[in-house]
């Protein structure tokens, strides 16, 4: 990554590769840049102008649901590990756990809640380890590839 134009506390990136793990990228201008496959896991991106990339949180999810099977009103039921390894923490019942970042990108490992529709699924993917029963908004849920992620995710039980 090279520094392509800075003004005060603001810098425009030249990206030459999608690794942007650990950078501390709070204040950037990413206006414009393709984020899509780019690896942002510890990147610190506090403050910085997302417009117009898969970040921007005015970004609608695309909202695709037709997989899930529980569904009440605006909200979907969905499954996942109670333990988190990107968050690094154990996930508590009847609590609600929003992203400071999430992304509306096709790219199946980006930033959100991750939950799956059935808990057979969430075993599939995960293995033997404790799975809770999640909910979210239908319209805070982006699917890309074969996952699905939330903006926030209201833990309901263990599974």
């Amino acid at each position: 990554m090279e520094i392509k134009h800075r003004t005060s506390n603001k810098v425009l990136l030249l990206m030459e590769s999608s690794t942007l793990q650990d950078a501390n990228l709070q204040g950037a201008n990413l206006e414009d840049a393709n984020l899509e496959g780019a690896i942002l896991r510890g990147a610190i991106l506090r403050g910085a102008n997302l417009s117009n990339t898969c970040l921007n949180p005015n970004n609608m999810p695309n909202a695709s649901t037709a997989d899930f099977i529980e569904k009440e009103g605006e909200y979907v039921f969905g499954y996942r590990t109670r333990t988190s390894p990107i968050a690094g923490r154990k996930l508590v019942d009847d609590r609600i756990y929003g992203c400071e970042v999430f992304s509306t990108a096709d790219t199946e490992c980006h930033p959100g809640w991750y939950l799956w529709p059935t808990k057979q699924q969430a075993i599939d993917f995960s293995g033997a380890v404790e799975i809770i029963k999640v909910k979210s908004r239908t319209k805070d849920i982006h699917k890309a590839g074969n996952k699905w992620r939330s903006r926030t995710i209201h833990v309901i039980e263990t599974a």
